[in-house]
């Protein structure tokens, strides 16, 4: 058979395929090698999706708490003080006088930190 056929071949194209999955998963799971050497290379490639599966959904968990993580932690600044358009604007105004002022910005971040550590209590009347 030559080569000209042979890249026409769906077959050769599959085993291609096939080979370079496992290629690509070999490093992370040598025990699919040793078992595509027995049971062939589509049932260790099925048993790699499997095995997969689990993986799979812990890192679907993972993402999921993130994501209600990440909420909670805009919800906790939506309730804090420095949330509010008025305190903001104030502060924003401040900071920037002083950075103005003073050329310095560690007294333009100054500004910022009694309203930070006094949270949501100290103007927006708590939760």
């Amino acid at each position: 058979m030559d080569w000209k056929s042979r890249l026409q071949d769906k077959r050769f194209w599959k085993k291609v395929l096939l080979w370079s999955l496992l290629l690509c998963v070999a490093p992370f799971a040598v025990e699919i090698v040793f078992l595509a050497d027995v049971v062939g290379i589509e049932m260790a490639l099925a048993f790699c999706a499997y095995f997969l599966k689990d993986t799979l959904l812990i890192w679907q968990t993972r993402l999921r708490s993130f994501r209600s993580g990440v909420s909670a932690g805009f919800a906790c600044i939506a309730l804090h003080a420095i949330g509010q358009p008025s305190c903001f604007v104030q502060h924003w105004l401040l900071s920037a006088a002083y950075f103005v002022l003073s050329g310095s910005l560690i007294w333009a971040i100054l500004v910022w930190y009694p309203i930070v550590m006094m949270g949501s209590g100290s103007v927006a009347g708590g939760y």
